[in-house]
């Protein structure tokens, strides 16, 4: 939350335990609905998991899609925030921090592209506010 805050948004918690996301982004008149995960580096990619797991309680994992709208992902390894729409990954995500071994670039998630600082609210999947109620269509 530190990095969104930092970066002008303004955050809101969730009442009660049954939300999907674990806070609202709000900036420039869009609402992201954001899911925290933690990220490991390994081999210069930094990993993270897309699902919760409900095994301890007899369940299963479950996805984000349509409960949340962009995972913000927190790699201590690398000291930044990162994040990328819940659509654009599937049970696990990556981002890449450094270059492949053999120089490929194209179709390549790159850290540098997603860290929360460099994205601007459009970019993160939000929705738009009209006349103070979150409401899904074009920003006003």
């Amino acid at each position: 939350m530190a990095a969104f805050l930092d970066n002008g948004y303004t955050i809101a918690k969730p009442f009660g335990e049954n939300a999907r996301y674990d806070f609202l982004a709000d900036k420039d008149g869009y609402i992201s609905r954001v899911q925290v995960k933690s990220g490991w580096l390994r081999r210069g990619v930094v990993t993270f998991s897309c699902e919760s797991s409900h095994y301890h309680r007899g369940g299963c994992a479950r996805g984000y899609l349509e409960q949340a709208d962009v995972f913000g992902v927190y790699c201590r390894d690398s000291g930044a925030v990162y994040v990328i729409p819940v659509g654009e990954v599937g049970r696990r995500g990556s981002f890449r921090l450094a270059p492949t071994r053999n120089g490929q670039r194209s179709g390549v998630r790159w850290a540098e592209d997603h860290v929360v600082a460099k994205l601007t609210p459009p970019e993160l999947v939000g929705l738009p506010l009209w006349d103070g109620v979150a409401n899904a269509g074009a920003p006003l």
